[in-house]
């Protein structure tokens, strides 16, 4: 059998059910892989994030660098003047472990589909 899910996708879901224990404050949820996507409301983003880092951000490495925030949205974007992409620090994503978290992105849910015209 295949098994997308990995070890970093579980521990994703126990800080998370943690995260909920005393009030439902985030959902998860997987595509066919082993990337989480979580979906809280704006509330609770900072508490969430705070854990995330907590748990996932690695020793040493600026969690300003690991959460990518480029709308700006919480308390670790990095601004205006940011640099386009999340690691521009100079950290190595690579030497990572292979199950690991490469980055967190915040972004929100948009206005849903647009209907274009057809262009000449």
């Amino acid at each position: 059998p295949l098994f997308y899910m990995n070890d970093t996708s579980r521990d994703i879901i126990e800080v998370i059910n943690e995260f909920n224990a005393k009030e439902v404050k985030a959902a998860y949820t997987y595509d066919a892989g082993p990337n989480a996507a979580i979906y809280i409301q704006q509330q609770h983003m900072e508490d969430c994030l705070k854990t995330l880092v907590k748990n996932f951000c690695p020793e040493g490495f600026d969690p300003k660098d690991f959460v990518y925030d480029p709308m700006g949205l919480s308390s670790f974007s990095m601004g205006k003047s940011a640099k386009s992409v999340a690691g521009a620090s100079g950290f190595d994503y690579t030497k990572l472990p292979d199950s690991g978290v490469k980055m967190i992105i915040v972004t929100k849910v948009g206005s849903g589909a647009v209907v274009t015209e057809k262009s000449s």
